[in-house]
């Protein structure tokens, strides 16, 4: 005869196998407000990040933004560094900022592109650039076609203070 057995492990000893424990969703609407007024204002996402870290009051959650800003300045996208910490941030919301961290890189190259610049140095002084004004005077671009794409990459990283490529 066999019988069927329900095993049931205590909480603490599942949340230390596991090794995170669950964020509140609460918790991280209010995180993602607050991200969301520094960068309107214009804060870097680091600096923001920083803050709301140093500020929680939350330890679970102070823990996790600490790591996703060590991924950061590693070169992470913001979207892959919330990728790793399940216990905080959905699929769906790791889906949204990563749809966020494409798009706006996708409409300043669409920006240039519309351009009629001809030359790497032209498309980046063209007012297609919505960076162009912020640009130090002796910086001077003279790139040939196959390091365009790179390029531009970095140049919108550097502009918008997030992690070089």
């Amino acid at each position: 005869n066999l019988h069927s057995i329900n095993v049931r492990a205590p909480r603490k000893i599942l949340t230390a196998e596991v090794g995170h424990k669950k964020i509140k969703p609460k918790r991280i609407a209010s995180m993602s407000r607050q991200l969301a007024v520094f960068v309107r204002a214009g804060v870097p996402i680091i600096q923001a990040l920083e803050v709301i870290a140093r500020e929680s009051e939350d330890k679970d959650l102070r823990k996790v933004v600490e790591d996703v800003l060590v991924q950061l300045r590693e070169g992470a996208k913001l979207s892959s560094a919330m990728e790793r910490h399940p216990e905080a941030f959905s699929g769906l919301y790791v889906a949204a900022v990563s749809a966020a961290d494409e798009k706006g890189f996708e409409h300043f190259v669409q920006a240039i592109g519309e351009s009629d610049c001809s030359s790497s140095e032209s498309c980046v002084r063209a007012l297609a650039n919505p960076y162009h004004h912020s640009d130090p005077r002796w910086f001077d671009v003279d790139l040939d076609c196959a390091k365009w794409p790179y390029f531009l990459r970095a140049y919108y990283a550097w502009k918008n203070h997030l992690p070089e490529p």
